[in-house]
């Protein structure tokens, strides 16, 4: 009953930075000029998603993925999770293992938006 708390935070808090992915994404299909209002906006976009993720996706998913482990584990320990859901242990597990996979893509991805970040300094 209490992975829903995580729900929240997995399946909402994370997402938060990608609205302003979807915002950098304009400058894709609508190229913005250097120094223009939109240009500073799409600027302004890029440096917001790149510290949201960082914040909730990196930093933040292994935090709130800790007090996940440590609450799964509590459970699947003592039992309750058998007592109370019969049979449907494993979902526990399958959460837990997918906690980690994702994690590390979200890590991944982050590497791929420094490297990008590297780029555009070194004027590549």
């Amino acid at each position: 009953q209490y992975i829903h708390h995580y729900a929240v935070y997995f399946g909402g808090c994370s997402e938060i930075s990608s609205v302003f992915l979807v915002l950098c994404d304009l400058d894709v299909y609508f190229p913005s000029t250097p120094g223009s209002a939109y240009g500073t906006l799409i600027f302004a976009c890029q440096v917001t998603f790149t510290f949201l993720f960082l914040f909730y996706r990196v930093i933040g998913w292994w935090k709130v993925s800790y007090h996940l482990w440590s609450d799964a584990l509590y459970v699947l320990k003592g039992g309750q999770a058998e007592l109370f859901r019969p049979g449907k242990s494993f979902i526990l597990y399958l959460f837990l293992t997918l906690n980690v996979l994702l994690g590390f893509l979200q890590v991944y991805w982050f590497g791929l938006i420094v490297q990008k970040i590297v780029e555009v300094l070194s004027g590549a």
